[in-house]
């Protein structure tokens, strides 16, 4: 009776307990094949491989099949809203200052994040070494997670988050799920800032 409800009364965003679902959904699948990863002996372009994977069937697939099952106006669940060049341009430029601030900050706080061990530098050592073409690197590194972690995180989860009415509770816990995926402490941090800039771009 609670999936006819679900699918039969349809509205244009999520729900707060349908977007919790999904994030559930992706942190499960996420954290689900890292016990089967072996990085030391994995070749660069499996790497590459399930980085895109990852993006597409474990983060963008659940928030992607949710929105289209669950909601009637994918405009507004994954906002969809084409920007005008200027605003392209600012993004530009805040991408150069925050991407700035970010080193500055991981500078002076070296002292709190523990020293990663050395079998963390190794794949990305590798991948960077290996003689893939690096626009697959860039495909894999920048172009997936732009797309499929925002359809997810300022997609699906803010929209459903924000039904609450409650906008910063949106934006912080999409932007505290979006840092808590990335694992490694620094990445954990640099994401969950830039969590909630993204996320309040979103919503502005």
């Amino acid at each position: 009776l609670w999936f006819r409800h679900l699918l039969r009364d349809q509205e244009p965003t999520p729900s707060f307990s349908e977007a919790v679902v999904c994030l559930v959904l992706i942190l499960v699948l996420h954290f689900a094949p890292i016990s089967v990863y072996d990085g030391g002996n994995t070749p660069a372009m499996w790497m590459i491989r399930a980085l895109f994977i990852t993006q597409l069937a474990v983060i963008a697939s659940p928030a992607l099949f949710m929105g289209v099952m669950l909601t009637t106006s994918l405009k507004k669940t994954f906002r969809l809203y084409c920007p005008s060049w200027k605003m392209l341009g600012i993004a530009a430029l805040l991408a150069v200052a925050l991407h700035t601030l970010s080193l500055e900050w991981m500078y002076q706080l070296a002292w709190f994040f523990p020293e990663l061990p050395p079998e963390m530098h190794e794949p990305i050592q590798r991948l960077m070494n290996s003689k893939i073409p690096w626009w697959y690197l860039i495909g894999a590194m920048a172009v997936a997670p732009a797309i499929c972690e925002e359809l997810a995180f300022r997609g699906f989860i803010l929209s459903g988050v924000r039904r609450t009415g409650r906008v910063w509770l949106a934006i912080g816990l999409s932007s505290l799920a979006f840092g808590f995926m990335h694992m490694i402490p620094q990445q954990v941090f640099n994401a969950t800032i830039l969590g909630i800039v993204l996320g309040l771009i979103a919503v502005r």
